[in-house]
């Protein structure tokens, strides 16, 4: 075999063995691209809402500390000049 044979066989080998040892990625569930959502403030049990809400952290974005702009867990409805009511 030939220096040049030789090193175009190692190279098919070695190719062979990276393609063979590389395994397929898990496939993933729905769940699984759920995280939780980042803690920018301190954790507070002070907050409204129901004891198993407690502790979380207000300063997350999606919650409006005040209640009087918007609220994640609740839609506002608001009433149209057409009469329609909105959420």
């Amino acid at each position: 075999m030939t220096p040049s044979a030789m090193t175009t066989t190692i190279q098919l080998l070695t190719t062979i063995c990276v393609v063979c040892s590389t395994s397929p990625a898990a496939a993933k569930t729905l769940f699984d691209y759920f995280q939780p959502t980042p803690i920018i403030s301190k954790l507070t049990t002070g907050a409204w809402g129901a004891s198993n809400a407690q502790p979380r952290d207000q300063d997350n974005g999606l919650e409006d500390k005040t209640m009087k702009s918007y609220c994640y867990r609740d839609g506002r409805i608001i009433k149209a000049e057409d009469g329609n009511s909105h959420m």
